[in-house]
């Protein structure tokens, strides 16, 4: 008789165990997460999606991984089959796939739950995620332009560490006492500094330190701002340190294996990018810091960041505003930081590990008081109706085939002419 009631007993408790994972499982939501990125990037999304689903375990989350990614999530767009959740950045995807309405928008959810996003995050940062007053995406990251320098080379060379807010002048003489021709067969080996004008984030902080731009405030016209003055006078002023000899090119960093290896093996002294650079730089050992652009006028930079946003066709929108505020928060951050991946746009994090003070990050967030947002992602179009015409322009430039203040005319001329199509 025991024994059948421990049976019973048993089954009883099975019985119950089965219901209840039943009705756990019925209650679990699964969320589909889009990214771009691949490897390294790919397994620290997860990592970070991983801590959320540790306190959330009734929400579930699958990572996907696209090459061509942005066909790719039109596609999935317009065939019903969109991610609930998905990486967008705002030189690219951020504006079209706004335009066509494929991002939920959040203030609702932000001033229902009292989440202010301007207490979070810097400034910059956030307004790469805001179009006419809405936020359709927050932060993941963030990156600025600032100047690497081979702080070993400068000491050597008996230069002090560049001042925070240095000017061109300086940064010129830096550069003509840091190029070297150590062999001594008339070229060479050490240049000060790198000018590659199709690389816009260490073409365009120069272009806007001058007083230069792109585009007037409509948006519909590039006559008097691509080629004004102060632009051409930018560009002119870069290509002066290639013409001088102080500033290695695209083609004459070839030899020592590209702008990265150069700078590794102390054939560049100096050079312009984001952020991407420092975690090759720090585990290679190399003994270098960064600076705020040298200021032509005023000081300048550009800004871009990436964000996580939640699809308008999703029919999981609260589970995924939940995941949404999760991974931009502090705990996101701060494992994205600390896997070396990507610089942390919130402050609170950034400053707990020492970044704003740190001399081979603090650059980068110096430069945003002074930068702006990289004008792909002001137009929709930018790409094919202003940035492939600079793109030639610049070529032109670094050719030799065309002279700025030409190139420059005639950019002005198809950029006005491609935005009135």
């Amino acid at each position: 008789m025991r024994f059948r009631r421990k049976i019973a007993a048993a089954i009883f408790s099975l019985v119950m165990t089965l219901v209840l994972t039943g009705s756990c499982l019925a209650q679990q939501v699964t969320l589909r997460a889009a990214t771009w990125d691949g490897g390294q990037g790919l397994e620290i999304i997860k990592m970070v999606f991983q801590e959320f689903e540790k306190l959330n375990p009734d929400i579930r989350i699958e990572v996907e991984s696209f090459s061509s990614y942005n066909d790719r999530m039109v596609l999935q767009f317009t065939t019903g089959n969109a991610p609930d959740i998905f990486m967008m950045s705002r030189d690219w995807q951020f504006i079209p796939f706004v335009e066509a309405g494929f991002v939920e928008p959040l203030n609702e959810y932000m001033e229902r739950d009292g989440y202010d996003p301007t207490l979070i995050f810097y400034p910059a940062i956030l307004s790469a995620h805001e179009l006419d007053g809405k936020y359709y995406s927050l932060p993941k990251d963030m990156a600025s332009a600032a100047t690497y320098y081979n702080s070993e080379l400068f000491a050597e060379t008996g230069l002090p560490d560049p001042d925070p807010l240095w000017n061109w002048s300086d940064f010129v003489t830096a550069a003509q006492r840091l190029t070297r021709d150590r062999n001594g067969d008339g070229v060479p080996d050490q240049y000060g500094y790198y000018v590659n004008l199709l690389d816009v984030w260490a073409t365009y902080p120069f272009i806007y330190s001058n007083g230069g731009g792109f585009l007037n405030p409509e948006k519909d016209r590039a006559s008097g701002y691509v080629n004004s003055p102060e632009t051409i006078g930018s560009i002119e002023a870069l290509m002066s340190l290639v013409e001088s000899g102080y500033a290695a090119t695209p083609q004459s960093v070839e030899q020592f294996g590209g702008t990265t290896q150069a700078f590794l093996n102390d054939n560049l002294a100096m050079m312009t990018t984001g952020p991407w650079s420092m975690s090759t730089f720090e585990s290679a050992g190399k003994s270098f810091a960064t600076v705020m652009n040298p200021q032509m006028k005023q000081p300048a930079s550009v800004h871009a960041s990436a964000g996580w946003a939640i699809s308008a066709y999703t029919p999981h929108k609260e589970e995924a505003w939940k995941v949404l505020k999760f991974i931009t928060g502090e705990v996101g951050h701060r494992i994205m930081a600390e896997t070396g991946w990507a610089l942390p746009a919130v402050p609170a994090v950034a400053d707990e590990l020492g970044y704003t003070s740190i001399p081979t990050k603090r650059a980068f967030y110096h430069a945003l008081e002074y930068s702006k947002l990289l004008p792909g992602g002001l137009l929709a179009t930018w790409q094919e109706d202003v940035g492939d015409f600079l793109g030639e322009a610049f070529q032109a430039i670094m050719n030799g085939t065309m002279a700025v203040t030409s190139a420059l005319e005639e950019a002005a001329r198809r950029i006005d002419a491609a935005l009135r199509d």
